[in-house]
């Protein structure tokens, strides 16, 4: 039904257009009369407009050949008035004399130039012009909105694609340096003959399907990102012998709430690659995440040695990535606070609308 809409209102609006016609006729015109005119005038009114619209217009202009189809057009409209008014006189011989006395008969006594047949005829072939160029601008002005409609189409087609590719693309950059690691964790637990080992080989087996498979959507659960981080953290409290301070709190108060995959991954990363967390005794990262019903808010912070550490080139994503994603999916949905401070450094993430764009 809503395909066919438009089929619809084009049938409801020649039925309205004929109707119309039939009655102006009608008022010159008896009513066989009236009929037979309305049957052949319409149909062809009908044929110029679609042909227009959809061949002659769109061909022509977008083309370029204005000249071409100002031609064209003129030598329609002149050889349809000039069959409009063959048909009139093949289908009634007398019609100019009768519309010219009937013209008469009416004007008679109220002054005004009476027209002689000849005049009648120059003045029927000038309205029957004029009806076949509204016909034409109304269906050129169709098929322009027509061709704008679908420029804008294919250009917010474009965009989505590219969009979706780019997504794509911004998702696939997970850190491969956390990889690495994480293997070689596990091949040092299985070399020491820690059963730590087979816990950990799943972990690793949950956040690659997790990547994989369940980050291809849009939107992941709260749930399942939680999971992920916390595997992550798991992966990275491998690096060092002893207990890291590592503090973590989730406020989850609506079940099933959606946010974009990967989203926060990036931040963690880099508290734990500039904090050195795993290497130094007083060095601490706290990391929290509050599902509430009108926003999402989530926060890391770190501490910062007083040490400057060459950094690993291999890091995570960077911010430029997270920020380029924040962007695409939240538009101006989000708040992006960071604190850059000496001793510590601050990411806080507030995503509205329970993390619905």
């Amino acid at each position: 039904m809503k395909k066919n809409l438009p089929i619809y209102i084009h049938g409801a609006l020649w039925i309205v257009y004929s109707i119309l016609m039939a009655l102006v006729i009608n008022k010159t015109f008896s009513q066989t009369d009236t009929l037979i005119r309305t049957s052949v005038i319409v149909p062809i009114q009908m044929g110029l407009f679609y042909f227009n619209s959809f061949v002659l217009f769109p061909k022509l202009i977008e083309s370029k050949k204005v000249w071409k189809y100002i031609l064209q057009i003129s030598l329609i409209i002149i050889g349809v008035s000039i069959f409009f008014l063959w048909f009139e006189k093949f289908f009634h011989p007398d019609f100019i004399n009768d519309l010219a006395q009937n013209r008469m008969n009416r004007a008679r006594g109220r002054g005004p130039k009476i027209l002689s047949p000849r005049n009648m005829a120059n003045a029927r072939f000038l309205f029957n012009i004029l009806s076949i160029l509204i016909i034409l601008i109304l269906s050129s002005a169709y098929s322009a909105a027509q061709i704008s409609l679908k420029r804008e189409f294919i250009e917010v087609k474009a965009n989505q694609e590219n969009l979706e590719s780019e997504m794509k693309f911004l998702k696939s950059q997970i850190n491969p340096h956390f990889l690495f690691n994480a293997l070689n964790n596990i091949y040092s637990l299985t070399l020491s003959g820690s059963k730590q080992s087979s816990e950990m080989i799943l972990k690793l087996s949950y956040m690659l399907r997790y990547i994989l498979y369940e980050c291809n959507g849009p939107f992941v659960t709260i749930e399942k990102e939680w999971e992920y981080i916390m595997n992550f953290i798991d992966f990275q409290k491998l690096k060092s012998k002893d207990d890291i301070n590592i503090n973590l709190e989730l406020t989850n108060e609506i079940a099933g709430s959606l946010i974009s995959p990967m989203i926060f991954i990036p931040f963690i990363e880099n508290a734990f690659k500039h904090s050195h967390v795993d290497s130094l005794a007083d060095a601490w990262v706290n990391i929290s995440l509050n599902n509430k019903k009108e926003e999402i808010i989530f926060q890391v912070d770190n501490s910062v040695p007083l040490k400057k550490y060459n950094q690993d080139e291999l890091g995570g994503v960077g911010l430029e990535n997270v920020k380029r994603r924040l962007e695409l999916i939240y538009s101006d949905h989000y708040d992006l606070i960071i604190n850059d401070k000496k001793t510590s450094y601050s990411v806080i993430l507030r995503i509205r609308n329970n993390g619905k764009s």
